[in-house]
This record gives structure tokens, C-alpha cells and sequence, in this order.
């Protein structure tokens, strides 16, 4: 898969309006719908105002899983930990705290740089521990960031980490399982010299780069299986009070991996073994109901764009609806303590 860094495309419709212009993270594809919904994800990711909503606003609800994804991969003292899809570094800096060897990789430039770091533009040449071009560390000085695509991660040799990591990033995958029959022989293939036409994705590029033994966990949103929380209920009342006609590429369902058969199913198909799927819960603190709506219109890519293209009555409807389903974790201090649950996934390479 050949990656252009600096290709764009004209955008239309919502999207133009909603999350700026469509860059064109790559050259081909398997079909045109993934083509389409993985830029989709990267123009919105790689909008600084988008980026900087998200630190500020749903990452204060993500990071809360910090230390159980950790303790799922059993990360600790010189271990080697790859943080896939790492956004502003919460996983990332979180494990440099238990003295993990880390590195963070992120298709976003702006949100890399949410970590006050300047990432060269050939970033994509380096390899595990050797960084090209210039960075300033401001924030997490004993990390390694760089700019690169969860579904190609060739830039890291096999067998090189002890633990991967990904914190809600696998929600954002066009093809999170691509070609996942077979895949131990694209496993044999990826380490054979020539490797130019082999498919890749997010889970068979996490079985690649672990070592024998290494752990995978991953996280998503609970769906409302897991009982009432924020998600169900903003999703709820914009599948009821939105308008259905908004046009957005066709995508992953958003909640596949909330359901545990299906997450065991695709992580065993890639080659792991001993897969486990744990709810774990967190806790959104809103001072309105309003402000779960922002957080997702002005933080959030897929459902972010939904709520960006309402007209002004769906949106008022929608609120109404939010502000019903969150009346019963209304505390005394007029503020809003709503379950956030989430699933988390582990498995481990034979």
C-alpha cells in the first residue's frame, strides 16, 4: 500500500462544511467504500480544531482506561509497548510512567502535535527507536512519536514489541481485519523478502510486530447491552431525532467490537490466542446535557459529522431526548454523572 503524505482531493457536501478538506492518506485500496470512509477519518483527524476537542473534551473520559489496558497487556519495566493509533499520548505517557520502552504512532499529524511535538515530514522512513528529521519533546520527553497509519505499521520490525496498545483507535479503521482469512501465511509472508502485494491490517500488523508472547488489548465504546451510559443515549437520540439522509461514507459498525463473540472471533482469526473481553467502567463527569452533544460535534469524526449536518430542529430534538435519557444521573449539584462504559479486548501471540 503506497503512502501519499501531501495528496488532496476536492470535498463536497457536509463534509466540507463539517470537518475542512479530504487528504488523501492513500493511494489504493481494497474497495472504494474503505477508500472513502479511512479518508473521511483523516481529514477529520487531521483538523487542529477537531484535534484539540478531543484532548480537551472525550480524552478526559478515554484516558480513564489507562490502567486497565495497561495491566491487560502486563506492561512494566523495560517492556517494549507500541501505542497504536495514540492521539495525544494518554496511553503512551501513562506507560512511560511504569517505565515501558514506548513508542506512539498516529495517522493525525495534529494530533500527534497535540503532544507539542514537530514531526518531520519523513517520519514514515524511521524504524523502532531511530528518529529522523526534528522533534521537540516538550510534553513527554521519553517518548517516541510518529506520524504513521495503524493498517501499515512496516516501518516496525517483526517480533519487535512485547505489547501493543490501541484506546478506542480501532473505532476508526476502514478495514480493521482486512483480509484476515489465511492469516498466518500473510503472517510468514510479511517476514519473506518480497512482501509488496501482501494485504495488511490493524490486527495482522499488531501480530506482526509483537513478539512470541506478547499482548494485544484494544478498547471501544460499550453499546447498550452494557446498560445505560452516554454513548447509548446520544446515539439512541440521534438514531430517533436526527436526520437519516445525512451522507457519510459507508463504515465499520461503530460498536462491532463491543460485542464480545465478534471481537474474540476477529482477533482469533488473526493468529492470537487466549482472547478476552472485559467491560470496563468509566465515569463522565457533564455540567449539561449539552455538553456530551459538543463533546462528540466538536471532538468526534463519524458521529461528530452527524451531528455537525443537523438542521436546527433535529438538533433541538436531539438535546431533548439527550437531556431525558440523562435525567436519572442528574447529582445534587445540578451537574451530570453518566456511565461511560467500555469493552476492552486482550489476547495474546502464540
Amino acid at each position: 500500500m503506497r503512502l501519499l503524505l501531501h495528496g488532496r482531493r476536492p470535498c463536497i457536501g457536509i463534509l466540507e462544511r463539517s470537518i475542512g478538506p479530504r487528504w488523501k492518506p492513500f493511494a489504493a485500496a481494497i474497495n472504494p467504500d474503505a477508500t472513502a470512509f479511512r479518508e473521511f477519518e483523516h481529514a477529520g483527524w487531521s483538523d487542529p480544531a477537531l484535534a484539540s476537542a478531543y484532548r480537551s473534551g472525550l480524552g478526559n473520559v478515554t484516558t480513564q482506561a489507562a490502567q486497565a489496558l495497561l495491566a491487560a497487556v502486563a506492561a512494566g519495566s523495560d517492556k517494549t509497548l507500541l501505542d497504536v493509533a495514540c492521539g495525544p499520548g494518554f496511553i503512551a505517557a501513562e506507560a512511560a510512567k511504569i517505565k515501558c520502552r514506548v513508542i506512539g504512532v498516529d495517522f493525525s499529524r495534529a494530533m500527534v502535535e497535540q503532544v507539542g511535538l514537530r514531526l518531520a515530514s519523513c517520519l514514515y522512513a524511521c524504524t523502532m527507536c531511530t528518529c529522523c528529521g526534528t522533534q521537540a519533546r516538550a510534553t513527554y520527553p521519553a517518548i517516541t512519536f510518529l506520524e504513521g497509519s495503524a493498517e501499515d505499521l512496516k516501518q516496525f520490525q517483526p517480533d519487535s514489541f512485547d505489547c501493543v496498545t490501541i484506546n478506542f483507535g480501532i473505532l476508526h479503521l476502514a478495514e480493521p481485519d482486512l483480509a484476515l482469512q489465511a492469516v498466518r501465511d500473510l503472517v510468514q509472508l510479511f517476514k519473506a523478502p518480497h512482501r509488496s502485494h501482501v494485504s495488511s491490517s490493524l490486527h495482522v500488523q499488531a501480530f506482526r510486530v509483537l513478539k512470541p508472547g506478547g499482548r494485544l488489548a484494544f478498547t471501544v465504546w460499550a453499546d447498550a447491552s452494557a446498560g445505560p451510559g452516554a454513548l447509548p443515549v446520544l446515539t439512541g437520540a440521534l438514531k430517533a431525532h436526527g436526520d437519516k439522509q445525512v451522507a457519510l461514507p459507508p463504515g465499520p459498525s461503530f460498536f462491532r467490537f463491543a460485542d464480545a463473540p465478534e471481537a474474540v472471533r476477529s482477533v482469533s482469526a488473526a493468529g492470537f490466542a487466549d482472547a478476552e473481553v472485559t467491560t470496563v467502567p468509566l465515569l463522565w463527569r457533564l455540567e449539561t446535557p449539552a455538553e456530551l452533544i459538543e463533546a462528540f460535534q466538536t471532538g468526534g469524526v463519524r458521529i461528530g459529522a452527524q451531528l455537525r449536518a443537523q438542521t436546527p430542529t433535529s438538533t433541538a430534538a436531539i438535546l431533548a431526548a439527550v437531556t431525558e435519557g440523562l435525567s436519572s444521573f442528574k447529582q445534587a449539584d445540578g451537574g451530570y454523572l453518566v456511565p461511560a462504559p467500555s469493552v476492552l479486548t486482550r489476547a495474546m501471540k502464540p
